[in-house]
């Protein structure tokens, strides 16, 4: 509380009057004399100093804190509001682990092998007279009809190998020739199968890869084998390009209206080092 208002110092003390004028002497006698003039007003008194300001009053003390009111009534209770919608489902548990593989059984014991049979007798020489159909393989002489027309032994020494005679020899390709008007990429099977090709204008041939000739040779292939095409220059000139894994000896240009016989020569074989040369 803000403290109650100090009182009021007392009055300052009043100046003193000032002296009265002094009285002019009397005139003579005789005819009145005009009235002298009225002696002048004294000054004013100085005005006395302002009293001293009061002290100020002491703070009023504090009142005492009123009464706490009374606790209001309990509310009511609120009705219940309407129930929740339903959660969703929760997701499916994971499916269990697959229990582990029962034991494999036992395997039963073999059974006693049966007795060799006795080998029969050798029969005699016998003779062929038919077509082959895959792969055949001679161990001996080749001797065609009746034994007149040899056609030689097989093998790769000195007087062991095939020599064909005045007999008839002929090769089957199954596919016509070839004709290619742009860069020819041939396939292997082209190549065993038609073996023949014609160039029209300035392009290239394009030897597969050795590990494609290298499958597609006949069962039983050897390093050394040797396959031949025919490719002819009908205009401008055919530049012979490898595959993977060939080599070109020689020249590899045919120019324009030439032919020329073309051999390929294996030096390898074996899966992953297939190659070949190319004469």
């Amino acid at each position: 509380l803000t403290g109650a208002t100090g009182l009021t110092g007392p009055q300052g003390i009043i100046g003193l009057t000032g002296a009265t004028g002094l009285t002019g002497s009397a005139g003579p006698s005789g005819a009145n004399g005009t009235n002298g003039a009225d002696g002048a007003v004294g000054a004013t008194g100085l005005t006395g100093p302002q009293g001293a300001t009061g002290a100020v009053g002491a703070i009023g003390l504090t009142g005492p804190q009123g009464v706490i009111g009374l606790t209001g009534a309990t509310g009511l209770t609120g009705s219940a509001g309407p129930s929740g919608a339903n959660g969703t489902n929760g997701t499916d548990g994971a499916v269990g682990a697959t229990g582990a593989a029962g034991a494999t059984g036992l395997t039963g014991p073999q059974g006693t092998s049966g007795l060799t049979g006795v080998a029969g007798p050798t029969g005699p020489t016998g003779s062929f007279s038919g077509t082959f159909s895959g792969a055949v393989l001679f161990t001996g002489d080749i001797v065609a009809n009746g034994g007149s027309n040899s056609i030689g032994t097989l093998g790769t020494t000195a007087g062991l190998g095939v020599r064909i005679g005045n007999g008839r020899f002929a090769f089957n390709k199954p596919l016509g020739a070839i004709s290619f008007s742009a860069n020819f990429f041939p396939t292997s099977a082209q190549i065993y199968d038609a073996g023949i090709f014609i160039g029209t204008n300035t392009f290239t041939f394009n030897f597969p890869s050795a590990i494609s000739m290298v499958s597609d040779l006949p069962a039983n292939k050897q390093i050394g084998d040797v396959i031949s095409i025919f490719l002819s220059c009908s205009k401008g000139t055919i530049t012979l390009v490898s595959g993977s894994g060939g080599t070109i000896v020689g020249n590899n240009t045919l120019g324009n209206g030439l032919q020329r016989i073309i051999y390929v020569r294996f030096t390898n074989i074996s899966s992953g080092s297939e190659a070949y040369e190319i004469f």
